[in-house]
């Protein structure tokens, strides 16, 4: 089962396991030595590289303690030697220049501690920016609905709507003879959808946001490839 493992400095550990708390209730796979990473008896050390080495990606809670700590030094820069994906979540302020050689030039997310609604929204921006292809899609869409920021919306309901349309056409060409007609209109439709989300892009600001408008892209793309594959039979 792939997972992320969560980096951060024993003692913010309460609110360590309240960001893992909100990532699992999204359906986000956590390794987390305190909570089911390492049992009474095992080397901890073996453990933790272990639980780096297996990751899917490295999120890093950075305070001014986690950057003294050497420990947590060892394990960023272990995750940076194997390629792993490191997301920043900045819990404290903490000068550009005292961060970890490793995170300096990334784009850090600042996790808001006090206010409940900046939390939730940084939670939501966390989400994002993980790879959710490790995450129950269902769950997280459940979470974000509501409240996720219009663009994401908007480009869902593109996709929606075009898989609501291509599902009614297709109950009717069963027929042989009416299915090259179903493909040029399908062929039509994509290629509109992606022609949206293509023109979107260009407004969005957000890097999350334009990571999700690119993954529905490229979605498109190969819908849009696979269809004009079958079209070319008809030649």
């Amino acid at each position: 089962m792939s997972y992320y493992f969560i980096s951060y400095r024993y003692k913010e550990k309460d609110f360590a396991i309240q960001v893992v708390n909100e990532l699992q209730k999204a359906g986000v796979n956590i390794w987390m030595d305190i909570l089911n990473g390492i049992k009474i008896g095992d080397d901890w050390r073996t453990q933790l590289q272990d639980g780096i080495n297996k990751c899917s990606g490295f999120i890093a809670l950075i305070s001014r303690s986690y950057i003294a700590s050497k420990f947590c030094k060892r394990e960023i820069m272990r995750a940076d030697e194997l390629g792993k994906t490191i997301f920043p979540v900045i819990i404290e302020d903490v000068p550009k220049k005292e961060l970890p050689i490793v995170i300096q030039e990334k784009q850090c997310l600042f996790l808001e501690r006090k206010n409940s609604t900046e939390f939730t929204e940084s939670i939501k921006k966390l989400l994002l920016a993980l790879d959710t292809t490790n995450v129950d899609n269902n769950r997280i869409n459940l979470k974000l609905e509501s409240e996720v920021a219009f663009p994401f919306k908007a480009a869902e309901e593109i996709l929606l709507g075009s898989t609501e349309k291509l599902t009614q056409m297709k109950i009717g060409s069963i027929a042989q003879g009416l299915r090259f007609s179903t493909l040029k209109t399908e062929l039509d439709i994509l290629q509109n959808d992606y022609e949206s989300l293509n023109s979107a892009l260009f407004e969005m600001v957000d890097p999350t946001i334009k990571n999700i408008f690119l993954r529905k892209m490229n979605t498109l793309i190969i819908k849009i490839s696979d269809i004009e594959k079958e079209i070319e039979h008809f030649s």
